[in-house]
């Protein structure tokens, strides 16, 4: 519900971070997300980047985009020493990218992005929904803020008098806190989010390429597996989290 409010209220929205795309349980680098937004940027397209990596190693590639992003021209060697995958897994990484037109020679012992290129972007907002447990949430948030730019915790309008009292405890870790009454489907942002992330920038970049298979699964059907779609049904004790 939360969710679908989220969607429709863009004008109430303006206290939250932007975007231009969102998912409901998107499996991530780190657990799942019960909503992910993304506000895409450098004018990528979701469509075009899950034709673009069809098939290649996710968590390999994006540590290798990742260090494109902070030298243009990194040295193979750095790059085989840094990531925490394999050389080997690291080498077939290469190969495909390379295969994919995505990655060039630069010269003989460095690389560069192929012409037209660019690595992946935006800003990636996660949301957590609770019914009670705002210790769990805000765990999970900060897990979160590995990959994302800021994280949200959302729960029900009856525990706001509890939840003042941790306002604190939600500013200090950089996490958001929002309550939400299902009944006149009004929330209310008690704290907004810090940018506190992505604390791993090859994590963010996996996650965006996970998004766009995500988004398009009949282009990766191999990835539909992660796409078990949540729906949010109020709060209270009646209140679950069911499949659609």
């Amino acid at each position: 519900m939360f969710y679908r409010v989220l969607l429709q209220n863009t004008a109430r929205r303006r206290s939250l971070p932007k975007f231009s795309h969102s998912l409901l349980e998107a499996a991530g680098p780190v657990g799942v997300a019960d909503i992910l937004t993304l506000e895409i940027k450098n004018n990528a397209n979701l469509e075009e980047l899950s034709q673009r990596f069809h098939g290649i190693s996710k968590s390999s590639s994006a540590f290798i985009l990742s260090q494109l992003r902070q030298n243009n021209k990194p040295k193979l060697s750095s790059i085989f020493a840094g990531g925490s995958v394999s050389a080997k897994s690291t080498a077939a990484a290469l190969r495909q990218l390379v295969s994919a037109n995505i990655v060039a020679p630069a010269s003989k012992d460095r690389i560069k992005l192929a012409p037209k290129v660019a690595v992946p972007d935006g800003t990636l907002c996660y949301y957590e929904l609770k019914l009670k447990n705002w210790r769990r949430a805000i765990f999970q948030s900060a897990q979160a803020l590995s990959y994302c730019d800021y994280a949200y915790c959302v729960m029900p309008v009856s525990a706001k008098k509890l939840l003042i009292g941790k306002k604190k405890i939600f500013r200090e870790n950089g996490i958001g806190l929002i309550t939400f009454d299902p009944a006149t489907e009004n929330y209310e942002v008690l704290v907004r989010a810090a940018k506190r992330g992505p604390k791993r920038q090859a994590a963010k970049i996996e996650m965006m390429l996970r998004y766009a298979d995500l988004a398009f699964p009949a282009i990766a059907p191999q990835l539909t597996r992660f796409q078990k779609f949540w729906r949010f049904i109020g709060f209270g004790k009646s209140a679950t989290k069911r499949s659609l």
